[in-house]
């Protein structure tokens, strides 16, 4: 079995106990340079873990977790020690799991294309006067809630968040998409196909993509989009639109989607592709959206350990980096997977389930970052791993379940 999971930690370890660290993410100079119960690294930790069963139960646990002589450490001096922490120390460790995975791990590609979807959600936040001026808020009968736009530019054969943006509550997805872009072009490989749901498409967008030499494929709604679009009856056709800006030329296909057609607009224009192919790489976007429910039901996203902006960043970031180390874990299980769907002559091929490996993952983090043992942490990673072998769960393909419409935006008491 792969170790990609044990490396990452160790990256992470090494990264928050440096002094370079300290001396970059701190607030202020003083900061961090008398002794106290926790050290900075271990409120890093505290936070990267997430106490997401209430702040007091999760520190207690925490104190329990790295064998520390500290008895008690009370919620306010934590409170107090994590403003101390710029949120970019958080946005630097997740940036740097996206590195890693690429760099470490055989990752998969779609016919020599690493595929990515982007896609947005609305976070819903606290509702505080700091926030509320901040975010916006989204009104309700009687009162307003805070809410914030989330946009994540997500790796979906590989489940790696890529690059993740939270801002205003009524943000402009499409401006959240071309600063994707501008991250995708920082650590681009050699071919990039990105995936968009109908909200996205535009000219602007188009260009942009096509400018940075991305190939895309877009949902889009034929009745409301550009007339030449309108005008297209068969059902694969390249066409050109004239622009101010110069021509725009692109395909324009019609798939079958469960009981309608779709429309999808591309820049691949040679036959690289077949139409059922394309179908499946519009079918991958779902990915994100399997995503997104990872991180607000399985993750709890929106179940901050705090109040203020900067407490909310943090959480964010950490939860993002939470995530990317969940795509470590089936990095290191995917021969493994791989051997058992082949040497078992089941109905369905299997994979893991992701709410074990979630939970497996929160459990053993903070001994597995703290531990300088390499024999505990071979030992603990091979125990992580056999756990996960023995629950996968099926692939059922063509499943599909009625939207259910009912607002759960006041899921979690922080949000109330």
């Amino acid at each position: 079995m792969k170790n990609h999971f044990d490396s990452l930690l160790r990256t992470v370890y090494d990264r928050i106990v440096s002094r370079i660290f300290k001396e970059t993410y701190r607030m202020q100079e003083k900061d961090f340079t008398r002794n106290r119960k926790l050290k900075f690294h271990e409120i890093v930790l505290l936070i990267l873990k997430g106490s997401k069963n209430g702040l007091r139960a999760g520190i207690q646990t925490f104190l329990k977790e790295i064998d520390t002589d500290v008895d008690t450490y009370s919620k306010a001096a934590f409170c107090k020690a994590r403003q101390k922490i710029h949120p970019d120390a958080f946005k630097d460790l997740f940036e740097g799991s996206v590195t890693q995975f690429y760099e470490e791990v055989s990752w998969k590609r779609f016919h020599g294309y690493r595929v990515s979807a982007i896609d947005g959600t609305v976070l819903n936040l606290p509702n505080t006067a700091e926030l509320l001026e901040l975010f916006g808020s989204e009104p309700f009968i009687g009162n307003t809630q805070v809410q914030s736009h989330s946009s994540c530019l997500y790796d979906v054969l590989n489940h790696v968040i890529m690059d993740c943006q939270i801002g205003a509550h009524n943000g402009n997805e499409r401006i959240l998409a071309l600063a994707h872009l501008e991250k995708l072009a920082a650590i681009r490989s050699e071919k990039e196909l990105l995936v968009f749901d109908r909200g996205y498409p535009s000219e602007q967008l188009m260009r942009a993509l096509d400018k940075k030499g991305f190939k895309y494929l877009m949902r889009c709604n034929k009745k409301e989009f550009f007339r030449e679009v309108r005008k297209v009856d068969a059902p694969d056709a390249i066409v050109t639109r004239k622009c101010k800006d110069g021509d725009l030329t692109f395909r324009v296909i019609s798939i079958a989607l469960e009981d309608k057609f779709e429309t999808l607009i591309t820049n691949i224009t040679d036959e690289e592709f077949t139409i059922s192919e394309f179908k499946e790489l519009y079918h991958l976007r779902w990915e994100i959206e399997t995503k997104y429910d990872d991180l607000k039901n399985k993750l709890q996203l929106e179940n901050f350990s705090g109040v203020s902006a900067i407490c909310i960043l943090q959480d964010f970031y950490a939860t993002m980096f939470l995530s990317n180390a969940m795509a470590f874990l089936e990095a290191d299980l995917t021969d493994e997977i791989e051997e058992y769907n082949l040497s078992h002559d089941n109905k369905y091929e299997y994979q893991l389930n992701r709410a074990a490996t979630i939970a497996a993952l929160k459990e053993s983090f903070v001994e597995f970052v703290i531990t300088d043992s390499n024999r505990k942490r071979k030992k603990l990673l091979r125990h992580i791993q056999r756990e996960l072998m023995q629950c996968l769960i099926p692939i059922r393909n063509g499943r599909s379940f009625p939207r259910k419409r009912k607002h759960y935006s006041l899921k979690f008491h922080s949000n109330s």
